[in-house]
């Protein structure tokens, strides 16, 4: 069966359909070209406020030095002398009295004098991925001569912290009774292998429950067991500063260019913005004067 073609009735009367709500690119572009004044000036506002600001704000200059910890460094040993954030600890103290703008506090801390500490402007620590033995610590300044010293007074703050001292000292305490055991049995071995040599040179022995040589081997052992203690006693120390920031030549804020970009991108958006309006709000006083004309 053929499938009846079905007419759809057209209204004459209802004319052509034109989309009403369609946005004009070419009307928006006569707007702007024609308000190009307006955001030109609005542009030219922003740049000039942002390079004010500039030029007003303070110079900050950014130094990050590396700082090794005394964290897991002693084979006889499984409990840190300090952690990680033991450490960044310590030096969020020192951000907090910073914050709070207790530089007499701050300057007697870190032993400099109050005027210097004036121009600290921050501390940030921050552990170094994969190592738990290692410490990022950033310091910001006015100064930036005052950054080479803070590597020093920030080790030094670290290293006479009171529980750091007393963990150093426990374990260079017990590392010392073991040299000290460890020495008596030597002096007792040497003692048993030079008279065990002596009688068998006077042929007094002959028969011996055990081979002199073992006697001698346990002896090495012995002695290189001590030596490796000296050497992890030598490495019983507080933090050490690893790598030292190099003096900054520029300064890190205020950030000239990411500041100007974005002031510029604002500018023009507020320009247009402004462009519309303008044009919106003569528009609006035309067709209201016209209307009082009639």
């Amino acid at each position: 069966m053929a499938e009846e073609k079905r007419e759809v009735p057209v209204c004459p009367a209802a004319g052509p359909f034109y989309a009403e709500d369609e946005i004009d690119l070419y009307e928006l572009f006569l707007v702007l070209w024609r308000r190009k004044k307006v955001i030109f000036l609005t542009l030219l506002a922003f740049m000039i406020t942002g390079g004010l600001y500039v030029w007003l704000s303070p110079r900050v200059y950014r130094q990050t030095i590396l700082v090794k910890l005394p964290i897991n460094n002693l084979p006889l040993t499984t409990v840190p002398l300090i952690s990680n954030e033991e450490a960044k600890e310590m030096i969020n103290s020192l951000e907090e009295l910073l914050r709070e703008q207790n530089y007499s506090r701050l300057a007697k801390v870190l032993k400099l004098p109050e005027e210097k500490v004036r121009a600290l402007v921050r501390f940030s620590p921050r552990a170094v991925r994969g190592s738990s033995t290692l410490l990022k610590i950033t310091i910001e300044a006015y100064d930036p001569l005052l950054l080479p010293v803070m590597d020093r007074k920030l080790i030094s703050f670290i290293n006479e912290n009171p529980y750091l001292k007393d963990r150093i000292k426990i374990w260079k305490t017990t590392i010392k009774e073991k040299e000290k055991t460890i020495s008596v049995k030597l002096s007792n071995l040497e003692k048993l292998k030079n008279y065990l040599l002596a009688q068998i040179q006077k042929g007094k022995l002959q028969l011996l429950g055990f081979n002199p040589l073992d006697l001698e081997g346990y002896i090495l052992d012995l002695k290189q067991e001590l030596e490796v203690l000296k050497a992890q006693e030598r490495l019983i120390s507080g933090a050490e500063l690893v790598v030292a920031g190099a003096l900054p030549r520029r300064p890190a804020k205020p950030r000239v260019g990411v500041i100007l970009a974005a002031v510029g991108v604002a500018g023009i958006f507020v320009g247009i913005f402004l462009a519309f309006f303008v044009e919106w709000w003569e528009k609006a006083r035309e067709e209201h004067r016209k209307n009082l004309e009639k």
